[in-house]
């Protein structure tokens, strides 16, 4: 479908299945409550930029689904990540695994050689985080 295919709707998706409809592996979708300066789970908690702050700020107190690319999440950083498979696919490697226990897909650039069980840290770009209001399922924009 052409609708489903074009660059915007990989970068600016307009809502949830969208969001997860476009791209192998599918984006990382992550429960969260916003705070002030900050969005939270069972799993961790994520210091804001100042335009993700602004963006957010009328959802203080609610849960909105925080959406990452597997490529867009990078090695070292203050997110604990345990591997649980390695794929490696030459220029890429494929790193499944979980953040204290909310499953997670990583999408880094070079051949690594993660084993089971191995524990890394982890880093999202922050630029590139997509919110969603859990309610509507819509994206929460940001242009």
């Amino acid at each position: 479908m052409k609708y489903f295919t074009n660059q915007k709707n990989y970068d600016q998706p307009a809502n949830l299945f969208v969001a997860n409809f476009i791209g192998l592996p599918p984006m990382n979708l992550i429960d969260t409550v916003v705070k002030d300066g900050f969005v939270e789970n069972e799993y961790f908690k994520l210091p804001l930029n100042e335009s993700n702050r602004q963006l957010l700020r009328s959802y203080i107190g609610k849960t909105i689904v925080m959406g990452i690319r597997p490529e867009d999440i990078y090695e070292g950083g203050s997110i604990p990540f345990t591997v649980n498979i390695n794929e490696n696919l030459g220029q890429n490697s494929l790193v499944h695994g979980d953040v204290n226990g909310k499953k997670m897909i990583c999408k880094f650039k070079s051949w690594t050689n993660y084993c089971e069980k191995d524990h890394i840290q982890i880093h999202f770009d922050e630029e590139k985080l997509h919110f969603f209001d859990k309610e509507t399922t819509q994206a929460i924009h940001k242009w």
